[in-house]
């Protein structure tokens, strides 16, 4: 599953960011619905129209459904207690675990769940 700054990536710099993602070649590009809503909710009103057409031609979009709203309520009694976690990566990394798949991001750092495999694709790549 990608994270919502690798999706800004490929929207801002589509062949650099593509070239990147060769690396992950055996990989399903899947957003989650909810990193869906972030990218639309940032873009121009003039470019909604390009942009959600690419978001659903380019990527498989997934709903978040009862049983990622299940994992979201696991991870957050686990690691939201006292902590300041941002909570869309929370839902993020719990979509991606109840659909049994990695992230891949930029900010590894904010994936601090040890029941998914994080990928970060900037390092991966060697220039």
């Amino acid at each position: 599953m990608l994270d919502t700054n690798v999706v800004l990536d490929i929207l801002k710099n589509r062949t650099k960011a593509l070239d990147k993602l060769k690396a992950f070649k055996h990989f399903t590009f899947i957003i989650s619905f909810l990193v869906y809503v972030e990218i639309m909710a940032g873009s121009q009103l003039a470019q909604k129209k390009d942009t959600r057409k690419f978001l659903r031609e380019f990527f498989i979009v997934h709903n978040f459904d009862d049983a990622a709203h299940k994992e979201s309520t696991r991870f957050l009694n686990k690691y939201f207690t006292g902590r300041e976690n941002r909570p869309m990566d929370l839902l993020i990394a719990a979509h991606a675990k109840s659909l049994h798949i990695p992230i891949i991001t930029n900010n590894a750092k904010d994936f601090i769940f040890s029941e998914i495999e994080v990928y970060h694709y900037d390092k991966i790549i060697k220039a």
